[in-house]
Formats: structure tokens, sequence, C-alpha cells
């Protein structure tokens, strides 16, 4: 800035010194032409006048001899056809003069002004015709303006030069007074303009400028350093995985679940500026970055198995206009949606072939009654079946319409003081025909005289169903333990133990899921196969626990734990 400065003065100044040489030297050369040119003028007109008084030589000699003619001044005396009458001969044929260019002096308003190329100087020449018809002319050898520039060329130069200097050392002192003003303002800019130190008053709004923007630049700083640090922890605690790249797929950010998620080649290092490609141990993840690198401006959705994991890669291009400035990569761990969402489909299919086994046998027998493939004797044994295949079909409904209620986590239950004792003698009355049926023994080991506050609904739900599968899986002549007792002033535990046929290691994993029953014979006979199911999602609900001890052909064992609501 300083340097186009002083150049700019500079050369303002050489062109001022030019300027003002060629206009001085140009005003007075025309005022000494003037004065020449009537000075001239008025030797002409007084020869005029005297030579009028006579013709003769002899009468122009005694002229000539009386005027006091100065230096480098010649005249004269020519005939009305051009030829010299009285003068040097030698200097009329410089002067190039003849009867034409004596009748165009004599035709214009001014003195002619002619140049001698061999002594590089100007004649400057007047004319007057006397009576008889000749003429005298008058001419003064002057400097030729050129001629005199290049003789005082030399003194311009050094008088350029000695310009240049001056004003170098002025300018420089000046600018240099100017621009330390400007950077010490903007290296300080604080208070008001009565704090500003400076000589150049001119300087105020642009120091005020100056200020104003300082002000907001910290502002918008503190704000950007805010926002970056709020970024940042927003990105460093996401349970999703985040990575954002530049168009060369080199890393700008990578939160730690990404590094987790991604199953990284090497850890501990600074990830900024690290090429995508080649970092994570996966095949499937790099792949899709090479899809990426080969369509960027295409946002990309992929499901890849990750260590025992479903992991969901979204990348979306970051668009400026319509060029592609970088990337943002999510890696989401979709493992728990995509299972619940398979146990959800297996459900769905479970319940419509569920639904459609006792609706199909209801179904072929009411189309033998109703064509009278039925014999009178069977009539009473076929309504018997399809009596009990819709009684199945309504507890299978009402059995899914629990669970889906269950699903939905009612917690607004009305809560009553329950006896255990009652609750159970009741579940034992309603399922006694199954009891003699298997001459199951039944030991109850439960808390006398004492309440507790549940649901009542559901305490009978879940114990129902427990306590029903202990009869229907248990042996003939088995017998089904059931135990009650405080292990803390708030929490219960109660245990139903059967000597049944028990379950496998392998269908222990799956017990609890909708519609999986282990003793496949009875999946269609009187098992929905969610019985379980809702006991998990009651226990569930309750806010306790529930857990199976069982090995095959020595029984199972169901341990529920429940909290104690105290007042």
């Amino acid at each position: 800035m300083k340097r186009k400065i002083l150049q700019s003065l500079i050369l303002m100044i050489v062109i001022g010194i030019v300027v003002s040489s060629v206009l001085y030297f140009n005003t007075l050369y025309q005022s000494n032409l003037d004065k020449e040119k009537s000075y001239l003028s008025e030797a002409a007109n007084s020869f005029k006048s005297w030579a009028d008084l006579g013709e003769s030589e002899i009468v122009f000699e005694d002229i000539f001899k009386d005027l006091n003619i100065s230096k480098n001044v010649y005249y004269f005396y020519l005939s009305e056809e051009g030829n010299i009458i009285y003068g040097e001969e030698e200097l009329l044929d410089d002067l190039q003069l003849d009867a034409k260019s004596i009748s165009q002096i004599l035709n214009g308003t001014k003195s002619l002004v002619l140049y001698n190329r061999n002594k590089g100087r100007d004649y400057l020449i007047e004319a007057r015709e006397l009576m008889g018809g000749n003429y005298v002319v008058v001419s003064k050898l002057i400097d030729n303006p050129f001629e005199v520039f290049k003789k005082t060329l030399p003194g311009i130069w050094g008088l350029l030069i000695i310009g240049i200097f001056i004003s170098l050392f002025i300018s420089e002192r000046t600018v240099d007074d100017f621009i330390g003003t400007i950077e010490e303002q903007a290296r300080d800019i604080t208070g008001d303009y009565g704090d500003i130190n400076t000589k150049y008053k001119e300087l105020y709004p642009f120091i005020r400028i100056i200020r104003d923007q300082k002000e907001n630049i910290n502002h918008h700083i503190m704000q950007m350093e805010h926002q970056g640090g709020t970024l940042e922890t927003i990105i460093s605690n996401m349970k999703e995985g985040m990575i954002l790249l530049d168009t060369n797929m080199d890393i700008l950010t990578i939160n730690e679940s990404a590094i987790k998620l991604g199953d990284i080649n090497y850890y501990g290092v600074n990830y900024n500026g690290v090429n995508l490609k080649g970092l994570f141990r996966s095949n499937d993840l790099n792949e899709v970055f090479n899809k990426v690198a080969k369509e960027p401006n295409k946002s990309h959705s992929y499901d890849i198995s990750l260590n025992n994991k479903i992991i969901n890669v979204l990348v979306s291009p970051v668009l400026n206009v319509d060029s592609n400035i970088g990337f943002v990569i999510f890696l989401v761990d979709e493992t728990k949606q995509k299972l619940v969402e398979a146990k959800r489909k297996e459900f769905s299919a479970n319940v419509s072939h569920e639904l459609k086994t006792p609706l199909t046998s209801i179904n072929g027998y009411a189309e033998m009654m109703m064509n009278g493939f039925v014999k009178e004797e069977d009539m009473l044994r076929f309504s018997e079946i399809i009596y009990n295949e819709g009684q199945n079909l309504l507890h299978m409904i009402d059995d899914i319409i629990k669970i889906s209620k269950l699903d939905e986590g009612d917690s607004s239950l009305e809560l009553e003081e329950i006896n255990f004792n009652e609750i159970v003698e009741e579940i034992v009355k309603t399922l006694d025909y199954k009891i003699e049926e298997k001459n199951i023994n039944i030991f109850l080991d439960l808390i006398a005289n004492k309440t507790f506050k549940y649901n009542k609904q559901i305490l009978k739900e879940l114990f129902m169903n427990l306590i029903d599968n202990g009869i229907k899986y248990n042996n003939y002549g088995g017998k089904l333990f059931i135990s009650q007792r405080e292990i803390t002033p708030h929490t219960m535990e109660i245990k139903i133990r059967d000597t049944g046929i028990g379950i496998s290691d392998e269908d222990q994993e799956r017990i609890f899921e909708r519609f999986y029953t282990v003793d496949k014979s009875h999946n269609k006979k009187d098992s929905s196969g969610l019985g379980l199911s809702i006991v998990k999602h009651i226990v569930k609900l309750l806010g306790g626990s529930i857990q199976l001890d069982s090995q095959l052909g020595r029984g199972s064992e169901f341990t529920v734990m429940l909290p104690i609501i105290n007042d």
C-alpha cells in the first residue's frame, strides 16, 4: 500500500513538473513572440511612412541610416516583382521570399514566421506595400521554440530529478506518518474519538468503522467458537457414528461412535486428514465407500453386517450450488430394529398360521355337515369339535389382544390389596379338572395373612399361565410346587416348580417368544404358544424379572421377582 501511494504521488509530481514546465515555456515564448511582432509591425509602419516620402535609393539609404536598427533586424526594399532594390541579397535568399510570399503576408492579418532548416532558427517577417508598388520587408531573427527547448532540456531534467528527490523525501515522510497512524489505530482499536491520537481528523470515520468491524468480528468469533464447541460436543456424544469428509475422501471429523462401529484398523491417532479408503477392516464397508467415490453427487444407503451387528451406512453429498464440497456419513446400529422387525414379521406369519388352523378345521367340519356327509350319530361329535376349535380360536384371539395391550405398556393399573393365597386358590380351582385328569399333586408355601398391592387381574393372568404350564407339561402323577417369600423389604420372590418333561437348553433361549411351544404335540391341541410371552410382558410391566431353570426329564422352575409396592 505504501509503495503504491509513493509511486502515485511521485508520478503526479513528475507530471506536474513536466506540464508546468511546458506551460511556462509556451507562455514565455508566446509573450516574447508577441513583443517581437509588435516591434516589427511598428518598424514596418514607420519605414513605410518615411519611404513614401521618396522612392529613390538615396532616400532609402538615408532612412536606413537614420533608423536605430536593432541587432538581428533586417530591412529589404523590393521591387514589385520581388527583386531586391536595397538590402543584403544573401539574407533575402535565406528568407526565400518572392512576390507570392509577400502577397500572402500583405493579405494576412498576422506576421509570417519562417523556419530556416540550415540555421535551425525562425525569421519573423513583416511586409508593407509602398506607394509606387514596391515593397518594404522587415525581418528579425528569433529562436525556434523547439531549439530553445532542446537547449533548456538538461536544466528541465535536472529540475525534474531534484523535484523527484525532494517529493520522494517529503512524500515518504508524509505517507509514513499517514500509514503509521492507520497501523497504530488498527493495532489498538479501543475507546471512542477522544482516545484517537492522530492529527489526521479525516481518519476518524475510517477508524470508527474499523472499531465497529472489530467488535462485530470478535462477536462473530465468540459465536463461532461457542457453536463449534456445541457442535463438537453433540457430534462426540452421538450414539450414531458420524464422519465428515472432503471431496478427496479425507476425514475432516470423525466421532467415537464411528470409530467403534466401523471397526477401524488402528486406534489412538489423529484421524483428521486421513483418507477413508482402507481405514476400516470391513470389506463391505470399503466397498460402500468405493461406490460413493464413483457416484459422488448421489446419496447412498446400504445395510451391511459388521461384527454381528446390522449397520446402516448412509452417505449424503454436501453440495454448494451444483458442486460437491464433501460428504456426510452416518453409521447407524439397526440391529435391534431389524430384529424387532423380523420378530414382528414372524409374529404376523404365526398369527396368520395359528388362526388359519382352527378356522380350517371349523370350515371343514361345517362344510361336511352342510353337504350331508355326516351321519346323524356323528353330528354331536362334529359339533363338539367345531365348538372346541372355536373356543381355541377365541382363546388365541384373547391372548393376542392381551399381548397387544401389554406391548402398549399401559402403566395406569388400578392397585388393590391382594392375598396370594386367595389368588392361587382361585387358579387351582379353575384348573381343577386338568389337575385331576393328570393326577397332579400341588404343594403350596405362601405367606399367610398378609396382603400386597398389585393389580389383581394382571397378577392372576401371570400365575394362571405359569401354573397352567406346570400342569400341562407335567408327567402323570407329577408334582407342582408354588412358594412365595419376601427376600427384602422391597422384593418378593415367587417360585413355580414342576416335575415334568423339562426344557432343553436350545428351547430355553426361545421359550418366551410368541407362538413358540416346547412340546409340538400341544401346539394344535391346547396351546397357543403365547402364554409365556404374556408372562414375560406382565413381569416387565410390573417392573420385575423372571428366570428359568430347567433340565430335560427333570422338570422346570420359574422364579419371578416382583417389587413390593409400599404406601
